[in-house]
């Protein structure tokens, strides 16, 4: 296996990485396309706005790298928050076009005060409706995981595994959809459940 975690600035990704080193995962911090020759694991996390999470890509010539590893269909990519939406194909957040993996878009979550539900969305809250294999393998249903985010996939996938949370809006919290998986909570800080997500993809 030969794991790379993308590094271009795209938020502090120091979790990511101790929870790798605790589950044992060895790992290449990518930083530029060469980094990316032979992988098998490409793992890309991402906090803050979106437009600036693909100026970072852009400016690190990764995203034609990175649309030809998830258009080959050979080594597996999780994306993580910020990650996750920036594989499919654009959001309410910024202008320009994702990296288009995957056909969805990413909306704003909507506040509904009168219920108490604030945005952003900050905690633990379930996830539900996966099937129990690929990167689910053994999670119980409705398993915790912790999430902060103003934005998310409303868009209802036409394929894959696929977990959804409820936060006003109903949406797609992490999906499996052959080799590109996604994730809109943090599994590095989710604890038991984010690990045994890790681990799995890991083990992909």
């Amino acid at each position: 296996m030969n794991f790379a975690v993308v590094d271009v600035g795209i938020g502090n990704i120091d979790s990511v990485k101790r929870a790798l080193h605790f589950l044992g995962v060895e790992f290449v911090a990518a930083k530029s396309p060469a980094d990316l020759q032979g992988v098998t694991h490409v793992l890309l996390p991402g906090v803050g706005a979106y437009s600036a999470g693909m100026a970072a890509l852009e400016n690190s010539n990764m995203v034609e790298p990175l649309r030809a590893i998830g258009a080959a269909g050979t080594v597996r990519v999780l994306g993580i928050c910020l990650g996750m939406q920036l594989l499919g194909e654009s959001s309410a957040e910024g202008a320009c076009p994702g990296l288009g993996l995957l056909p969805f878009k990413i909306s704003a979550l909507t506040p509904r005060p009168e219920l108490g539900i604030k945005v952003p969305h900050v905690g633990f809250s379930g996830v539900y409706g996966y099937e129990q294999t690929g990167i689910f393998s053994g999670l119980a249903e409705h398993s915790d995981f912790y999430f902060t985010h103003s934005f998310a996939c409303t868009d209802k996938l036409p394929v894959g595994n696929m977990a959804y949370t409820d936060h006003g809006d109903t949406f797609v919290s992490a999906f499996q959809v052959e080799n590109i998986s996604g994730a809109q909570f943090h599994p590095e800080k989710s604890q038991s459940n984010g690990l045994h997500l890790l681990r799995n993809f890991a083990l992909s």
